[in-house]
């Protein structure tokens, strides 16, 4: 219930404060993750319903659907690449700028990812359900991963 009380409150605050209309709201469904990439335009991970993408003015322009798998947290690179971490795929899918999937990103040890970001050089870290961070090269390939402390877990 909890969740649901989160999605229809994010829906509600952001309709009320005139960020996006209600008609756009009601693509909101259990959203967990947002980033606004380097063109201002607003990306929404919903549990239950893909990548919301909304553009600069926040009006509502496309939804990501294709191989996700319970969406919980969203990241775009510099080169416009949309990366999703898929709680329910055990992994990270890439998609270019149009919704495209261009890769997909994942190893053995990822388990269940809960948090990713893209950093300056188009890395991503992804944190999973049992405090590991999982960083990859914009390649996808694994580098060694780190247990919440600092720890090396191995590569």
């Amino acid at each position: 219930m909890r969740k649901s009380f989160l999605s229809a409150a994010l829906a509600a605050f952001v309709t009320a404060a005139g960020f996006i209309s209600s008609a756009a709201a009601g693509n909101l469904n259990y959203p967990y993750g947002l980033t606004v990439d380097q063109n201002g335009a607003l990306y929404v991970a919903n549990f239950y319903g893909g990548i919301a993408r909304y553009d600069q003015n926040l009006i509502y322009q496309s939804t990501i659907t294709a191989n996700v798998s319970s969406p919980i947290a969203v990241g775009v690179g510099f080169g416009g690449a949309i990366y999703v971490a898929n709680f329910g795929g055990n992994n990270v899918t890439v998609y270019n700028r149009s919704g495209t999937q261009i890769n997909t990103i994942s190893d053995a040890s990822l388990y269940y990812p809960w948090s990713l970001t893209v950093d300056a050089d188009n890395n991503v870290w992804v944190l999973d359900l049992n405090g590991v961070v999982h960083p990859y090269l914009d390649t996808g390939t694994a580098l060694p991963a780190y247990k919440t402390g600092g720890a090396s877990i191995g590569s």
